[in-house]
This record gives structure tokens, C-alpha cells and sequence, in this order.
């Protein structure tokens, strides 16, 4: 951004670096990852990665409980089997190992309520999970008693990804308190806690979500050492203290005032923080200065017939973080799959685009 601004005759003054960092380009707040590339941040508006966004009021999994659920016929009246039926879907259950051994997967887990340790073989594995979670397991480089599991190109590629910590903090307040009261519906500060806002109200509730912190990178790595009650208590003490800033703005009054109002949420908090879930390391994929061949070559290992372990996760795209990210590596992976054991592809499929 300074040395495309200096090309035209701008020079920004500290001050105009500060309201940048609270308002970036419609993201939040950009202080926290002024050390993101600039490719990536212009993606945000080249691919309108902003516009119609679509709220669930079940929330993100939703879709994907759903998807596990349903057992609707097909088209043709073929008779289904949900997963959650074939029991093909296992939760509190964790992934301690991967190895490849005379050309089969062996891949060995524990249930974190029995304790139980199972060891089971395959053909295949498509790993869902972070790089950090790969690197964790070992997947990246040389195991004992195992063959290798991905080219050694693709493993450095892996371990090469910035990964960016994130946490968000929400409440829920009840509707009635913002009834005739003029307070903001979006907070963006260079200030810890990055950009707040209110979701729309969902019909027959009686309270509004707010997520009064979401942030990003060097924000998060700031404040995630928190806890959510920690988190809260300093967010609404900045809005109180505004006003002493500026007496007597009106603008820095309403801080003040929306300030008691989500303090009346406190016994309804919920906390996320990225970087310190387990099997996570990261909220997504941000790169920096220089990394999009990085970028590039862990997406063109997309579109290759697969050779060992099948990496699927949004965090090998140059969406991550994104539900498009997720969809797109998802459809390439299962169509390499199919490619690998013979199928045909439509003369239309993703998995025939030019490599990058």
C-alpha cells in the first residue's frame, strides 16, 4: 500500500495509517495484519469475497448436520442411507497417527471418552485438517516404519503456510435494551478487539448475538492468552472510556452507552480462539509478501492425480478462511479420487483448469 501510494504522489502522515487500520477495506480493522501480502488483501475485493453473505441462524455446521442426516431419495428413487445411519461419521474421536505401509494407509486413532486406541487400514486418506495438524502427525516429514506420505515439494509447501490466529468473543443481549436507543451497529478500531458488530435479529428470539471481538492476527496474538471474561470486561471499559476521550461527542457518548448495554450479556458469553483449539494452530491462511507461488503450488497439487495423501482443506487455496475455499478443494479432491481409480469427469469439471 506506501509504495503503491508513493507512486502517486501521496505519502500517508501517521494519522492516516491509524483511521486505515481501523476501517482497512470492509474487513475490520487491518493494524492486526498490516503484514499480510497485499495480493491477498486485493483478493478480497477481486473474487467480492464481502458481498451476500448468507446468516444461518443454526449456525455455520448446520449445513453440514444436514448433509450427515439426510436420507432423502435421489431423483431417480433410489433408496439412501444417511451417514449418520451407516455410522460412517465418528465424533470425540482423534486422529494420533499416519503411516503408509506396502502401499496401504494405516491410520491409528483414539475415543477421547473410552480411551480406546484403534488401528485400521486404507486404501485412501483424504486429510481434511490444518498443515499444522499435518506437521503435528508427522505427515510432512520422514517417519519411522513408514513410506513417505506426500513429495517432499508438496510437504515444504505445507509447512511453508502462514497461518493466521483469530478469536471471537460473543454475547447475547436482550432485545429490549436497544429499543429507542441510538448506539452503532458496527464498532471498527485499531484498538484491541479489531471490529464489533450485531447480527440480524432471529424471528422469535428474544435477544441479539453480538460479537463484540473479532480478531485477526497480531490483534489476537495480543489478547488470546485472555480469558472470554477478561476479554469482555477490557472491550467494555474501552467503549466506557471513550468518552472521556472526546467530552461531550455525541459519537463517543453512544460508545459509552453501548458499552452498558452488552455489559448486560456478561453471563452469556461464548469464546473462540483460533490458535490455542486443539488440531486447529490457526483460524485460515493469510499469505504474506512473496507467497503466491507458495499459494499456487499447493493449489496445482489439486489437480493431480493423487500419488499419496490427499490434503482437503480450504487452507490449500487462496481462500482460506473462506466456505468457497472449503467447497472448491472439496470437489477437486474426491474428483482426483475418481480420476485415480479410473472414472470419467464431465469435459467441464474444475479438475481440468490450466494450472496457475
Amino acid at each position: 500500500m506506501d509504495a503503491l501510494l508513493k507512486d502517486q504522489g501521496i505519502e500517508w502522515k501517521e494519522r492516516d495509517w491509524e483511521i486505515f487500520g481501523a476501517s482497512g477495506i470492509g474487513v475490520g480493522g487491518y493494524k492486526g495484519y498490516f503484514t499480510t501480502g497485499f495480493l491477498e488483501e486485493f483478493r478480497f475485493l477481486a473474487d467480492e469475497r464481502l458481498e451476500h453473505h448468507v446468516f444461518f441462524p443454526g449456525g455455520a455446521n448446520s449445513p453440514l448436520h444436514a448433509m450427515v442426516k439426510d436420507n432423502e431419495p435421489l431423483p431417480d428413487g433410489t433408496e439412501v442411507t444417511s451417514l449418520e445411519e451407516q455410522g460412517v461419521i465418528r465424533t470425540s474421536t482423534e486422529v494420533t497417527g499416519i503411516k503408509k505401509q506396502d502401499g496401504k494407509f494405516v491410520v491409528t486413532s483414539r475415543d477421547k471418552a473410552s480411551g480406546d486406541v484403534n488401528t485400521e487400514t486404507y486404501d485412501e486418506v483424504i486429510f481434511a485438517a490444518p498443515p499444522s495438524e499435518a506437521i503435528r502427525l508427522g505427515l510432512t516429514g520422514p517417519q519411522q516404519e513408514s513410506d513417505p506420505l506426500i513429495s517432499p515439494e508438496l510437504a515444504k509447501a505445507m509447512e511453508n503456510a502462514r497461518l493466521v490466529p483469530a478469536t471471537k468473543l460473543a454475547v447475547k443481549v436482550p432485545k429490549e435494551l436497544f429499543d429507542g436507543v441510538d448506539v452503532p451497529g458496527n464498532v471498527q478500531s485499531s484498538k484491541p478487539f479489531q471490529q464489533m458488530y450485531v447480527l440480524p435479529p432471529v424471528e422469535g428470539s428474544s435477544s441479539y448475538t453480538v460479537f463484540l471481538s473479532y480478531q485477526l492476527g497480531d490483534n489476537a496474538a495480543k489478547t488470546e492468552s485472555m480469558s472470554a471474561e477478561e476479554q469482555f470486561d477490557l472491550y467494555v471499559n474501552i467503549l466506557k472510556n471513550a468518552a472521556i476521550e472526546k467530552p461531550g461527542d455525541p459519537a463517543y457518548e453512544k460508545l459509552k452507552t453501548l458499552g452498558g448495554i452488552l455489559e448486560q450479556g456478561k453471563d452469556k458469553l461464548q469464546f473462540k480462539a483460533w490458535g490455542r483449539e486443539p488440531h486447529y494452530g490457526a483460524a485460515f491462511k493469510m499469505d504474506g509478501p512473496m507467497q503466491l507461488d507458495n499459494t499456487r503450488f499447493l493449489w496445482n497439487s489439486l489437480l493431480e492425480k493423487p500419488a499419496g495423501v490427499v490434503f482437503a482443506n480450504e487452507m490449500n487455496t487462496a481462500e482460506g478462511g473462506f466456505a468457497s475455499g472449503a467447497v472448491n478443494v472439496g470437489i477437486l479432491a474426491t474428483q482426483g479420487i475418481a480420476v485415480k481409480y479410473g472414472g470419467e469427469l464431465p469435459s467441464n469439471s474444475p479438475f481440468h483448469q490450466a494450472k496457475a
